[in-house]
């Protein structure tokens, strides 16, 4: 809603597969709690759905759940090898009629795997016997060494809140995008 005006806005969605984009439960009480005025970042919960997408294809949901347990759920992957994950995860790509190189869902699992003993470091694949986990997306976003990617993510508050995340500094392939000297080669 436009505070000035009075005039409610449509949220639309430029996708031929979403036909609407809902707003949760959530969002509307926390509106009417604010007077549909502005809201401030910390009155969101950290955790809270603000807003929804109604995926209606019974054919679509299954291996799209199966993608979001694979990369989203706590202690899924848990004991798994990075082969059975990537295995897994693919075939659900597959069998979700999402075209994409099997190269690209290796290299998402990818910067899943931590190392065991310190999670926001990826483990060492030049020893013989590596100790690794397979983390859950938020997780890997969450611990990231690297801030600027620890901050692509839907938990941007918990990410800013957290004490850990200001002791980071990992260098990422953003960082060029905010440096105050343009480099050349």
């Amino acid at each position: 809603m436009d505070n000035v005006s009075g005039e409610i806005i449509e949220i639309s969605c430029q996708s031929d597969s979403v036909d609407k984009l809902f707003v949760s439960d959530y969002l509307i009480e926390l509106l009417k709690s604010t007077k549909y005025n502005p809201i401030k970042l910390s009155d969101i919960d950290a955790d809270a759905v603000i807003f929804m997408i109604d995926i209606s294809s019974a054919e679509v949901t299954k291996p799209l759940y199966t993608l979001m347990h694979i990369i989203g759920k706590k202690d899924y992957n848990l004991g798994r090898t990075i082969d059975d994950v990537t295995q897994e995860f693919v075939e659900a790509l597959y069998a979700s009629g999402i075209d994409t190189p099997a190269a690209f869902a290796g290299l998402i699992i990818n910067r899943l795997i931590k190392d065991a003993k310190n999670t926001s470091k990826r483990p060492n694949f030049n020893k013989v016997d590596v100790d690794y986990v397979i983390v859950p997306m938020r997780n890997a976003l969450l611990e990231c060494e690297k801030p600027l990617v620890a901050l692509c993510s839907d938990y941007m508050r918990s990410t800013i809140m957290s004490n850990s995340f200001y002791e980071t500094t990992g260098k990422s392939y953003f960082d060029a995008a905010f440096s105050e000297y343009a480099y050349s080669r």
